[in-house]
């Protein structure tokens, strides 16, 4: 069985009813069964300034790409709220303006910084 890219986006669907939908301050969760939205993650709880983009990780997490560096948020099994947030910042190395993230087969992330 052939394993699909994970692609980064500005929307990462959840499920069939709710998709997650990147701000550069914000990122949120629309329900379209409720038709209502809730903020999951702002950019200043991240941390890492303005965010610049959001992709999905194969184990049912989101990347995400910002200013000074990149963060993911992990759901437990089984819960449909993302918890775990786990930040990198690879600032020792002069990077900043994190972009073009995209998640490598083994979980393994490839992101573009400037220099």
């Amino acid at each position: 069985m052939a394993v699909r890219p994970v692609l980064a986006a500005f929307f990462v669907p959840v499920d069939p009813d709710r998709v997650l939908v990147l701000l550069a301050d914000r990122l949120i969760e629309y329900n379209a069964s409720t038709r209502a939205t809730r903020v999951v993650k702002t950019a200043a709880e991240a941390g890492l300034g303005r965010l610049n983009q959001v992709a999905g990780a194969r184990d049912g997490g989101v990347w995400l790409a910002a200013e000074r560096g990149i963060g993911k948020l992990g759901r437990p099994p089984g819960s449909d709220e993302y918890s775990r947030w786990s930040v990198y910042r690879p600032g020792a190395l002069g990077l900043a303006g994190f972009r073009d993230l995209f998640e490598g087969h083994d979980g393994e992330v490839f992101v573009v910084g400037l220099a």
